[in-house]
């Protein structure tokens, strides 16, 4: 859009990146942006881009009734928070922070702000960063104990050690409300005690879906339990890992799932199916090129540009957006065809049905 913005739009989702900080310009076009937003609910940007302009911020946000969804980067400062919150048009049913909520004082305005709020219907935190402090874990489970219109919450929380504060406080909130469904918990000791709580919210509440697990430690018998939930399908993922725990580097994927990389603006292009078998502590990985991978061209079996797939799961087959040959390209999942079918376009660029 120009040489210091990076706009995506994908499906529902309104993405906006400013290479420049504290410039006028990026409210101006965020402005625009919003202005003639006419189907995108979700708005992804990062706190950086609007320092010092976070009342023209809100005002953009005010001007436009789609959005409902906020996904919000490097949200560190209060006044930030304030222009999230203090949306008088929208109604924001679902706030994600990533890499946010760093500092005390922070927080703390958080949760002062959620306490007022009475919107939001899911709240994603898990990469904002690992909560570790007692006294705010108590304060802001506390709050949402009393918010009326949370139903999920994902969380991520560090250092806890067998029966301290914080265990006591985590297990009690899941014995008494249902609304934490993702958990991410690392650097931390895992006692049997918290492990049956897990168990419990799991298999009789079915509200914990979700887990993590980050250089933490726990008895084996324990973490076989979890596999066990997870295989019978109780749990929908679980995974443990010895790694430091990194924002946006974690694998999303469950066991038997399909994994459709597409590696657009490249001179090698290629699909790959990935069948993963999930097991504590590791993963198995297979790979298979089942589209493509003879370079970037306009023939059957060369794409340019994949932008888009869409997996049947009936026909056993993808469908692949080839955007710069301007069509719709079919391929077999199974890799045995080296080519793909053109379902629609194929005949250059254009408006027209046949187009």
């Amino acid at each position: 859009m120009c040489n210091y913005a990076e706009i995506n739009f994908s499906n529902y989702l309104l993405k906006s990146y400013f290479a420049d900080r504290h410039q006028s310009t990026n409210v101006q076009i965020c402005q625009k942006i919003l202005k003639q937003n006419k189907i995108h609910r979700t708005l992804e940007i990062s706190a950086a881009d609007f320092l010092e302009y976070e009342q023209q911020l809100q005002q953009s946000l005010d001007r436009n009734t789609m959005i409902t969804e906020l996904i919000v980067n490097h949200a560190n400062n209060i006044e930030i928070l304030n222009s999230i919150f203090q949306i008088k048009v929208n109604k924001l049913e679902r706030l994600k922070l990533v890499s946010s909520l760093r500092l005390s004082s922070v927080a703390n305005h958080f949760c002062k702000l959620l306490k007022s709020n009475k919107t939001l219907v899911e709240l994603n935190l898990i990469d904002s960063t690992a909560f570790s402090d007692a006294d705010f874990l108590e304060n802001f489970f506390q709050i949402l104990k009393q918010h009326k219109s949370i139903k999920q919450l994902h969380l991520h929380i560090s250092s806890i050690e067998n029966s301290d504060r914080k265990e006591n406080l985590l297990i009690n909130y899941l014995q008494n409300n249902r609304s934490l469904s993702h958990l991410c918990l690392s650097k931390s000791k895992i006692s049997s005690q918290l492990i049956r709580q897990f168990v419990d919210s799991i298999e009789k509440h079915h509200s914990l879906i979700h887990l993590e697990f980050y250089r933490c430690q726990f008895n084996e018998n324990d973490a076989e339990r979890l596999v066990t939930l997870e295989n019978q399908g109780n749990l929908f993922y679980l995974l443990v890992s010895q790694e430091v725990y990194q924002v946006n580097k974690r694998s999303k994927y469950r066991e038997d799932t399909f994994l459709l990389f597409v590696l657009p603006f490249t001179s090698f292009v290629s699909f790959a199916y990935l069948e993963l078998k999930s097991n504590v502590m590791k993963w198995k990985l297979d790979g298979q090129t089942i589209a493509d991978g003879n370079k970037q061209g306009d023939k059957l079996n060369q794409l340019s540009c994949p932008h888009g797939i869409h997996v049947d799961d009936e026909e056993q087959c993808i469908y692949i957006a080839d955007r710069d040959n301007h069509r719709i390209v079919k391929w077999k999942l199974d890799g045995g065809s080296d080519h793909g079918q053109i379902v629609a376009g194929g005949n250059g660029k254009g408006k027209e049905l046949i187009y």
